[in-house]
């Protein structure tokens, strides 16, 4: 080696453009990964409205049939007796009660005693397709309702508060 001090310049230079060339194929492999994801995601959101436009129809029906004096409430007095088997396998799958009375406790948020079919139909296919717990469902329902109740109650005030 006539001249070591060159060394040191290439070894520089070749731990540079190793480390770029890394850069790159790591940024590549990350920018696969990230558009792999979002296909994935776009097909579960797709899987998920049909299996929703499936289970639409048959649990309008179920409601229908549960919902025997036809006033479109049920309450408690309506699926005391009513067997579990009613419902979808995939709904008795995904909560774990013991009668049509616990279902309906849990998809009666609000404790007024009754379901609407909006409110059974929408609850029974949050809880057989969204993967989340019962405890966080209920708790985004009170959320709702008491937004609902501060909105009344800002719309009371301001009628009030107007000068006559």
């Amino acid at each position: 080696l006539e001249r070591p001090w060159l060394s040191v310049y290439f070894f520089s230079i070749l731990l540079v453009v190793s480390m770029g060339l890394l850069n790159l194929v790591t940024a590549c492999l990350v920018e696969n990964a990230m558009d792999n994801a979002a296909v994935t995601a776009e097909e579960e959101r797709s899987t998920l409205k049909q299996k929703v436009r499936g289970a639409l129809p048959s649990l309008i029906d179920i409601f229908q049939e549960l919902d025997s004096d036809g006033s479109g409430l049920l309450t408690h007095q309506e699926v005391d007796n009513v067997p579990l088997e009613i419902l979808p396998p995939r709904v008795l799958d995904s909560v774990y009660v013991d009668s049509m009375r616990d279902i309906f406790d849990l998809l009666d948020v609000n404790e007024c005693g009754f379901l609407t079919q909006m409110e059974f139909v929408e609850g029974i296919l949050n809880l057989c397709l969204l993967d989340m717990p019962v405890a966080t469902m209920q708790n985004l329902k009170l959320l709702k309702i008491i937004h609902d109740q501060l909105l009344r109650i800002e719309h009371s005030v301001s009628k009030n508060d107007d000068p006559v």
